[in-house]
Parts: C-alpha cells; sequence; structure tokens
C-alpha cells in the first residue's frame, strides 16, 4: 500500500512539473520585435526576399536591401541592436535551463505528430516532409525542441500546427546551422548558435535569431510575429450622467493589467478619468490606446413665469423652463415654453376652491366678500368643506380683520 501511494504521489509530482514548465513562456525582450537577427554575423541576401519585421546585426555587414523588401527596421551595429543581442543570448540561455520531456530521433517529419513537450535531440537533425504539432485543444500549450547540432529541412518540408496550438508557443533551440529546404515552410522562434539560410522559395513564419553566425537569405518571406492587439470597447457612451456606469473591455488576451488597477477582461466604470489596459499573450504585450470617462453634471429643472400665475378668466401665462437639453412638461408638451390659460395642480386645494377664490379676487374688494363667498360656498353645495374653502379664499385676500372675525363668527370656520 505505501509503494502504491508513493508511485501515484511520484507520478502526479511529474504531471504538475511538466505542466509548469509547459508553460512557461520565453522572454526576448527587445528582441520580440526582430524577424531575423545576428548578434555576431554578416547579413545579405539576393533576390526579391520579403520581410515582415524588424531585421538587423549587431556585428557584422549588411547588405540587400534592396532588392529584398523590410516592413519593419533595419538595425546595424547601434544602440537597438546591441540590446537585442543580448535579450538573444538570454533567451538561449533560457531554452539550455529546460528539462527534456521526451528525446526524439534525429529523423522529423514524415507524417509525425507531436502533442506539447519539451523535445531532445542529441545531433544533427533533418525535417522532412510534413511535421505536425498538435495543442490538444490548449491555445497556452507550449513545444520546444532542443537540438544538439544542426538542423536542415528538406526541400518542400513543413510544419502544420493544429488544435490550438499556437505559433509564438513553439520554440527551436539549434546549437549549430539552420539551414530551410527550398519551397519548404517553417513555423516558430529559431534560437541557435550558427549561421541560417533560408533558401528559394522558402517561408518562415516566426523569427530566425542567432548567437553567432552570418545570415544568408535567397528570395525568401519570413513572416514576423506580431505582439497582439490592445483595443478598448465600451458598452454604451463614454460620457456618463451623475450616477451612470459603463463597461469598457479589453480584446481577448491572456492576461490583462487596467490602469486602475483590475486584471479582469472587463471592468464597470463611474468614474470620469482616462482608462487604458495592457493584454499580453505568448505574442508578447500590447497598451492600448486611452479611453476617456466623462461625468457631466445632472440637470437641475427650474420654472419661470413671465407674469402672474394668477390670473382672471381670459388670462394666461407663459412658463418657461432651462437647465436642460430637451423638455417634458406635464401637459406632454416638449418645447421650452408653454402657455398656459387654465388652472393647474399649482397647490394642494380642489378645483372649486380655486374658482371660490378667482371669482372673490377679480369682483370684490370689499367687506362683502365674506358674504359673497359664503353664498358661492353655498350654492356650490360644499357645506362645511365650502366653509373651509372660502376661509382659506379670505386669507388669500387683504381683509380687514373685523371682517375675519365676522365671518368665522356666522359661519363658525
Amino acid at each position: 500500500m505505501k509503494v502504491r501511494s508513493l508511485l501515484v504521489l511520484t507520478s502526479l509530482f511529474i504531471c504538475l512539473y511538466t505542466n509548469v514548465a509547459l508553460t512557461q513562456v520565453i522572454e526576448l525582450g527587445s528582441a520580440t520585435s526582430y524577424s531575423v537577427f545576428s548578434a555576431a554575423g554578416a547579413f545579405s541576401n539576393d533576390g526579391a526576399s520579403h520581410i515582415t519585421g524588424d531585421i538587423g546585426t549587431n556585428v557584422g555587414a549588411f547588405a540587400g536591401f534592396p532588392p529584398g523588401t523590410v516592413v519593419g527596421q533595419i538595425n546595424v551595429a547601434n544602440s537597438a541592436s546591441a540590446s537585442a543581442a543580448t535579450d538573444v543570448a538570454n533567451a538561449y540561455a533560457a531554452l539550455s535551463g529546460k528539462t527534456c520531456g521526451m528525446v526524439l530521433g534525429t529523423t522529423m517529419g514524415s507524417g509525425q505528430i507531436l502533442t506539447p513537450n519539451i523535445y531532445c535531440l542529441g545531433a544533427a537533425s533533418t525535417l522532412n516532409g510534413t511535421l505536425t504539432l498538435n495543442g490538444q485543444g490548449n491555445a497556452n500549450s507550449v513545444f520546444i525542441f532542443k537540438i544538439d547540432g544542426a538542423l536542415a529541412t528538406g526541400s518542400a518540408a513543413n510544419i502544420v500546427l493544429t488544435n490550438s496550438a499556437n505559433l509564438c508557443n513553439v520554440y527551436w533551440q539549434i546549437s549549430g546551422a539552420f539551414e530551410l529546404g527550398t519551397n519548404s515552410s517553417f513555423q516558430g522562434t529559431v534560437l541557435a548558435g550558427g549561421a541560417i539560410t533560408l533558401n528559394i522559395g522558402s517561408s518562415l513564419s516566426g523569427r530566425a535569431l542567432t548567437t553567432a553566425g552570418a545570415i544568408n537569405l535567397h528570395t525568401t518571406n519570413v513572416s514576423g510575429i506580431s505582439p497582439p492587439n490592445a483595443s478598448i470597447s465600451a458598452s454604451g457612451s463614454t460620457m456618463l450622467c451623475e450616477g451612470a456606469s459603463v463597461t469598457l473591455t479589453a480584446t481577448s488576451a491572456n492576461s490583462y493589467s487596467w490602469s486602475n488597477g483590475a486584471i479582469t477582461r472587463s471592468i464597470t466604470v463611474s468614474t470620469a478619468g482616462s482608462y487604458s489596459v495592457t493584454v499580453s499573450d505568448a505574442c508578447g504585450t500590447a497598451t492600448s490606446t486611452p479611453t476617456m470617462v466623462t461625468i457631466g453634471s445632472n440637470p437641475t429643472a427650474s420654472i419661470s413665469a413671465g407674469g402672474p400665475v394668477t390670473f382672471c378668466q381670459g388670462g394666461s401665462v407663459t412658463l418657461s423652463a432651462s437647465g436642460g437639453g430637451t423638455y417634458l412638461w406635464s401637459t406632454g408638451a416638449t418645447t421650452t415654453s408653454i402657455v398656459v390659460n387654465a388652472s393647474g395642480n399649482l397647490y394642494s386645494h380642489s378645483d372649486q376652491c380655486l374658482r371660490v377664490y378667482r371669482y372673490l379676487r377679480c369682483n370684490s374688494s370689499d367687506g362683502q366678500s365674506e358674504s359673497k363667498c359664503y353664498h358661492l360656498g353655498r350654492w356650490f353645495n360644499y357645506g362645511l368643506p365650502g366653509r373651509k374653502c372660502c376661509a382659506y379664499c379670505l386669507r388669500r385676500i387683504s381683509l380687514p380683520m373685523e371682517h375675519r372675525r365676522n365671518f368665522a363668527k356666522h359661519h363658525g370656520s
């Protein structure tokens, strides 16, 4: 029983160790942007080679562009090439420190299918026909080939990536020279210790970097590895009112680092400011342009009257709104101003009470007001509520105090 437990623990450790090793991406530093580079060796080209990405050498002559074309920078014996040379050497050393997961024979291809692992080949090797790298559905799977010697591909040899295998996670450490045969295609990042030769009609998707050796290109095509695209999309307008929010989402990547400290793909913000995100994946790191979020003050609605809001029958008043961009009145109007010629909900009293008040306001100014109010209230058949309504009206009119006392005496208000 103890022996079985020990075996299980040992197997588990091996699996965990392998998974950890495979998730370790090789850092290329300033050499990341280079498609073809030599830390110490001449760089030459003949024919219509086309390179996407930076090229150069830190030590040695440089020639062949034109006729070759490059979409990127050319650095020869300058500070940029010196930095790249250091980072190429560091990446090569990092690969040397990787422990082999499986030993392969020195002849690869011919329909061979490999899964993520660290493969070691003990001598100069060749690649013929098709070599398939199967990512097993994991876009973060890593393939590392450590070849103790040179690597040469045959004519029309090719590498196929399937099942989520990622070009950015394929590394070839070659201690000798690397030669790409005519009309053959290759994928991944090559870190060689010798010369690099890319022959007529060949193509490379990735990088060809060497710590020491000449580079010879012959009408070849190299497509470098581009860093991820970093951009931000918003769920709505980024011009917010107080209390509102908007969700910002970054383009898909392996990891995220927002300017506000968040590390999720999406963030919901309700504070004004500049927001940017740095995304990283196996192909590199990129930072988005900032997205500005602004917070506007909520509108303050106010109404001003163009005259008295109490008027006789046939009169009117203009009410004007301010403080907003658009308006919606309780009447349904959407203009800035409206003309009112009827009573509205100006007080917390009935419309009949307002009619009493208007009658007294417009027809009485003497001591007979209380009598008129009383009889008007009876005419409307209000009873006691009507008296209270009239009392309200009397308070709104400038009546002598003795008249108010008489009204209270006779009507019990």
